[in-house]
Order: C-alpha cells, then structure tokens, then sequence
C-alpha cells in the first residue's frame, strides 16, 4: 500500500478529536488504548441491552482480552484492533435507535460509524455492519408480529440517513481508497478463473485463510488445531530436541517458529495463537440462548452463527461433510461429495 493510505493527514475532518478522546488521546497503535476502549464499548453495548452492570463488567472484560485481539495487538493489526473496538459502539447505537430512541440512536451511530471508519480498517466496517443488519431483520420480524412495521420503516431510513452521514465524513479516506483498489490484483472485477491478467483474485488467494470447520473448536479448546506461531516454548525438552536437529546457527525464535509449524493442523497456513473465547464465555453464550428473552436472542445467536461460518469461506456442504467426518475422525477415507481425487487429510 502506498503511504498515503495510512500516513495521510487529513484536514478539517472533526472526527479525529473525538477518535484521539476514544483512544485515551494516544495514536490509536497504542496497546493498553485499544485493549480499554474496546472494554468501554463493549460495556456500553451490553449496558444497552438492559444486562445488569456486572454482567457488563464480565462481558467487557471477556472481549476486551480476548485471545484473538491481543494476537492482533502482537502482529501489529492496530487498525483492525481499533476498528474492532469502536465496534460494539456502533451496534450499541443501532440498538438504541430500532428500540425507538431515534435522536440519541442516530446520533450515535453516524458518530461511531465515521470513528471506525476514520481509524482505517473498512473491512471490520464490513462485518460490523452486516451484524447491524441481522439485528434490523430481526427487528423486522418483531415490527410484523407487533403491528408496528410503519415505525421500523421510519426506523431503517433514519439509520440509513445516519451511516450516511457516518460514511460522508470520511469521503477524503474513502474516495482515495477506492480510486487506488482499481489498480490493483483487488479491483475490476470480482472472481475470475485467474489472478494473472490483474482482473481479480484467485479463490485459492481470496479463501487462503479461511477458518476450518474443526479448527471452530479453539474458540472452546485453545489448542484444539495445535500451537501458534507466535507462542514461545521456553527451556522445553522439545525445543532441546529440535535444536539438536537443525543448523548450528538456527536463533531460538526460529526453532520455536519451528515447533509451532510442527504443532499446527489447521487449515490456515498459520496461525499468530488460537482464536480462545473461553469455556467460561461459551458456557455463557450457550446458557444465553436459553435465557435471554426476546428477539435479542435470536440476533445474538444468528449473529454468532453467521459470522463463524463467514470464517470458514472457501468451505462448502462437502468440505464440511469431509472435515467433519473424514478430518475430525483422522480417517483417510476419499471424499464421496467432493469432485476429484482429493482425500481427507
């Protein structure tokens, strides 16, 4: 990417101060910023959901601390860390908003959506946003059954007008952004046979670090697909092992880089550590499903479905039916739904 992607100064947009204030008025690469402000946006989401404080409090903690972002925070994904932590902010006001709460809601969610958008990783916008929309249908059912659809119209077209005004406030990052995309492996057109005429991706390319099926476990089991590249082993028998079988000036990083490669049987080409939530945190969400009353649940639910099987990508009916069946149960067996001569692995 060229420098004016990320380094770019931009003028006369009022959403920096408010970002900067979001951030603890560090730059938003700032590790301790990130990990609160996602804290703070997640209580405010669950706080609006009418959950007791110290549920909040827990939920908060749970996100902010996540396996995930603090993988992130490793690799140097500042932009999407930030970008993930304005998240629940923006779901928050979408809530406020289709529960009737028009002026605060709208308000808010233009503001939050111009933040996330201002910090610069537009694809975690993306996935946001397609959350945001789960909630808008289930909504839509609850307006149908209630007689109410007049108002969740007037509801939708304010939430319309309100990202709108989010999305015009970062026209001078957005507009650069899409003229650059056009000349790159990116843009043009979408899925094409090959990637070497510059007219799109590949899906091997596009789908590369699609989420496995199994691999879905680590959010319960951490090491469920084995060791991240980014874990350390220490002064282990193993790495004692391994260092008697590589070149004398192999680094220690490189033999533990070694052992990780060794230990990982996701699908993924690697993995910086396991995506880990918690049994704590799947228990809860199970037990929520349960007990949360009301079309809450169903969204958190569709939610969290969706966007699991969205990780997965490039999987089909028969690649689940293969990795279930044949991957999970280490059998060799070929694959009778998937053409050609591949076997489970």
């Amino acid at each position: 990417m060229p420098g004016y992607q990320i380094y770019s100064p931009i003028h006369g947009n009022l959403t920096k101060p408010l970002v900067k204030a979001a951030f603890f008025w560090t730059d938003t690469t700032g590790i301790w910023a990130q990990v609160l402000a996602a804290m703070l946006f997640m209580y405010l989401l669950i706080i609006t959901l009418r959950a007791d404080w110290r549920v909040a409090v827990f939920g908060a903690l749970a996100y902010g601390i996540s396996t995930y972002n603090i993988d992130l925070l490793e690799a140097g994904h500042s932009t999407k860390m930030a970008a993930m932590a304005i998240a629940p902010g923006l779901l928050a006001a979408t809530i406020m908003l289709l529960n009737g709460r028009l002026l605060v809601g709208a308000g808010l969610l233009a503001l939050f959506t111009a933040m996330q958008i201002y910090v610069n990783h537009v694809q975690i916008t993306y996935y946001t946003l397609l959350i945001a929309g789960i909630y808008v249908l289930v909504q839509l059912v609850e307006s149908v059954r209630h007689k109410t659809l007049l108002n969740w119209g007037k509801q939708v077209v304010i939430m319309g007008l309100a990202l709108a005004i989010g999305f015009a406030c970062n026209l001078s990052k957005l507009w650069p952004t899409y003229e650059y995309s056009q000349e790159t492996i990116r843009g043009r057109s979408e899925l094409k046979a090959s990637a070497d005429k510059g007219d799109g991706l590949s899906k091997d390319y596009l789908f590369g670090w699609s989420y496995g099926v199994c691999e879905s476990m680590t959010l319960l089991v951490p090491h469920f697909a084995g060791g991240g590249a980014s874990e350390t082993f220490g002064d282990t028998k193993l790495l004692k092992a391994v260092s008697r079988q590589m070149p004398p000036n192999t680094t220690k990083a490189q033999m533990q880089s070694q052992i990780a490669a060794l230990f990982y049987n996701g699908d993924q080409p690697f993995v910086g550590t396991a995506i880990y939530f918690g049994a704590i945190v799947c228990f809860l969400f199970f037990l929520g499903a349960f007990l949360v009353p009301g079309a809450v649940k169903w969204w958190l639910l569709l939610s969290g479905i969706f966007m699991v099987t969205l990780a997965w990508g490039s999987i089909s009916f028969s690649t689940i039916y293969c990795t279930t069946i044949c991957q999970c149960s280490a059998s060799s067996a070929p694959c009778p739904w998937r053409l050609g001569p591949h076997n489970c692995v």
